[in-house]
């Protein structure tokens, strides 16, 4: 028996030789697998924040994401940029982060807004090699995530990288620009993935009384401003050094007279989280062809058929669902004048499930396995959860991992 398997096995070698003309085997080449780099959302944190080491972002509740995906052999990284600051300024901290280099925000928009030009220094990239070629000259590039308002912060990154921005260049010498808004590094980005990201704004705060928006924000950001000039700072990082907030200043008036100055100007979070913020932040974003684009809309809320409005489900975060029910209600805006209607009341508690899918000015398509389209966004199939569970808060831990290695092999598997 021993003979004829031998037998065999020279005939089979023998029969390929001949087919590939007694030449050696073409080699097989393996996939070029990028990092992937993972940017939370509002209110976040990365892994330099202290409390991501009891209290990981991503994961949340179901162990540390990040570390587990590596364990698995994927290259991922969470960066951490500033929880409230606007999704122009998370990007610029986000390229600092991923090139080792001290934050830019660029002359012009720095002017507008009135706050410092420069930021913090990191050291050291998030890992290395980004935008640069390997031993066999392909250029290493990045995978991007981003969760809620994480998602504007990736899409303004991957726009800048490609196209530049022309305020920046007329504003600043030649050999004083950041590289960010100077473009042409389009194929630095090799996907970007968002997940219950907010495209086209929430209508959460639209929900809620003049009176009471403005008591949340002027209690959201005492408390910022407690945070960020206290040693507290240390367990969440505000980063808003350009706008004068360090622990060292120890100062909690000043810093709170100061992130009033920011609330009133339109360089903050809350104002791209609305409907017409997104809107205007939308009209400066563009997709890049050359880069894949899936996102991942989530919906926990449920039809009443009786009222018509929406509801949150019985396994919804019990601290979503107030705002679940508010939004699930909200069909019609009567703060300005930005259309909306009963399409805009499935919610994941924080974000409409509309606005999750794509930009509105963006090209779009639903999923379809095995047909990748780049420069265009496309849809995956719509997850049921909350905005929470879509990281792993309170959910199933071997299905929120699965979930992601799943997508993560998927994009592995592209060219």
């Amino acid at each position: 028996m021993l003979f004829f398997k031998k037998l065999a096995s020279v005939l089979v070698s023998m029969i390929l030789l001949l087919v590939s003309g007694g030449t050696n085997p073409p080699e097989i080449k393996e996939p070029v697998l990028y990092p992937f780099v993972m940017v939370h959302g509002m209110g976040g944190w990365g892994t330099t924040s202290s409390i991501n080491s009891v209290a990981p972002y991503w994961g949340a509740t179901t162990g540390n994401l990040i570390e587990y995906l590596n364990e698995k052999g994927y290259d991922c990284h969470a960066a951490s940029v500033g929880p409230f600051s606007s999704a122009w300024d998370r990007a610029c901290e986000l390229y600092a982060q991923l090139t080792g280099t001290t934050v830019d925000y660029g002359a012009a928009h720095s002017a507008e807004y009135g706050h410092a030009r420069f930021g913090r220094t990191y050291e050291k990239p998030l890992f290395e090699g980004w935008g640069e070629p390997d031993a066999n000259g392909d250029l290493k590039k990045v995978n991007l995530y981003g969760h809620s308002f994480g998602g504007a912060t990736v899409r303004i990154l991957a726009h800048l990288l490609a196209y530049g921005n022309r305020e920046e260049i007329a504003a600043t010498a030649s050999d004083e620009i950041s590289p960010l808004f100077t473009g042409d590094k389009a194929d630095w980005i090799f996907s970007v993935t968002t997940l219950a990201a907010p495209h086209n704004g929430t209508t959460l705060l639209y929900t809620l009384n003049e009176d009471m928006i403005n008591t949340i924000i002027d209690l959201f950001y005492a408390g910022v401003s407690l945070i960020g000039s206290t040693d507290l700072n240390d367990i969440i990082d505000m980063q808003l050094l350009q706008f004068g907030f360090s622990r060292d200043n120890g100062r909690f008036d000043l810093a709170y007279d100061r992130i009033m100055e920011l609330a009133q100007t339109q360089d903050n979070v809350f104002h791209d989280l609305t409907l017409d913020g997104a809107k205007q932040l939308n009209s400066t974003i563009t997709t890049v062809p050359g880069v894949y684009y899936f996102s991942f809309a989530v919906q926990g809320t449920i039809k009443n058929e009786s009222t018509g409005f929406h509801e949150p489900t019985a396994d919804m975060l019990n601290v979503l669902m107030p705002p679940a029910t508010l939004m699930g209600k909200y069909s019609e805006n009567d703060k300005t004048d930005y259309p909306i209607n009963e399409d805009w009341l499935p919610n994941d508690g924080l974000v409409n499930t509309i606005s999750s899918y794509a930009p509105f000015i963006d090209a779009s398509t639903e999923y379809i396995e095995g047909a990748h389209i780049k420069g265009v966004w496309q849809k995956m199939p719509l997850t049921y959860g909350d905005h929470g569970s879509v990281i792993g808060l309170m959910a199933e831990t071997e299905e929120t991992r699965t979930f992601y290695m799943n997508h993560m092999d998927m994009i592995n598997s592209l060219t």
